[in-house]
């Protein structure tokens, strides 16, 4: 069940990059996605496994809506939100099926 909210956080975390309407809740994404990204590069760097994409994508993603927080715009913004939501969906399909 953790894994669904997790993919519903990234899914609404690359929303919030592409829109600019969810702008209560894109510091608190940010942070989220930043302890989470951490969480998981941090884990997988110790136990020797050096290729985690999910958690670059979740800290390139927590610093992206942290700068957009603070007002802060690149061009490529919105290329990350879509590899966000990407993610999202492919953690929700994974849970939805088991894999």
């Amino acid at each position: 069940m953790i894994i669904l909210f997790f993919a519903l956080m990234d899914i609404l975390g690359g929303l919030a990059v592409l829109d600019k309407n969810f702008a209560v809740l894109v510091a608190y994404l940010a942070y989220a996605h930043m302890i989470k990204g951490g969480f998981s590069l941090f884990g997988s760097l110790f136990s020797g496994y050096f290729f985690d994409w999910m958690g670059a994508i979740d800290l390139i993603g927590g610093i992206v809506l942290l700068l957009i927080s603070f007002k802060i715009s690149f061009v490529f913004f919105p290329t990350i939100g879509w590899i966000f939501i990407g993610k999202g969906i492919y953690t929700f399909i994974r849970w939805l099926f088991h894999v």
